[in-house]
């Protein structure tokens, strides 16, 4: 793996998500195993849902501010530690993550709550950690004090 160039991540975050929201729903259309039917349950979701549309625009600011580019399987050329990635390391993913859970709240879908459940594994494993790995060889003691005085997730 070519970590001085760029994340050799497993698959790219976009396809991952996408694949997870299409897995859901398709799912659900065919085979509906709802969650429970309550107005509470869009309710949470739809503010979970405008809370991590927030968080998103919030960490690509950053990323259009700093001229970096989002995709994980170009070079990065500075670490990004202002804005919400003071409080997280992974606000994009962590943002995708709230998204698609607030989506399997408001549909009313266990498939869609399990198939994001089950996507963290790779999220985590193929993405974030290869991401880690990436930018300590690339920027070295700078990304690991970062590590330490920010959270991966929250």
């Amino acid at each position: 793996m070519h970590y001085h160039h760029h994340p050799a991540v497993l698959i790219h975050p976009a396809a991952l998500f996408g694949a997870v929201f299409l897995s859901g729903v398709v799912l659900h259309l065919f085979f509906p195993l709802t969650i429970g039917d309550t107005v509470w349950l869009r309710v949470v979701g739809g503010v979970l849902f405008a809370l991590a549309v927030l968080l998103h625009m919030w960490a690509r600011g950053i990323f259009q501010e700093h001229h970096e580019d989002m995709d994980p399987t170009t070079p990065t050329r500075q670490l990004l530690l202002e804005g919400p990635y003071r409080y997280t390391r992974n606000p994009l993913y962590l943002s995708a993550i709230i998204a698609l859970f607030a989506i399997a709240l408001v549909i009313n879908s266990w498939w869609l709550a399990a198939a994001l459940v089950i996507s963290c594994f790779t999220i985590h494993y193929g993405i974030v950690l290869r991401e880690e790995k990436y930018l300590e060889a690339r920027f070295g003691d700078h990304y690991r004090k970062y590590k330490k005085r920010v959270s991966r997730w929250v």
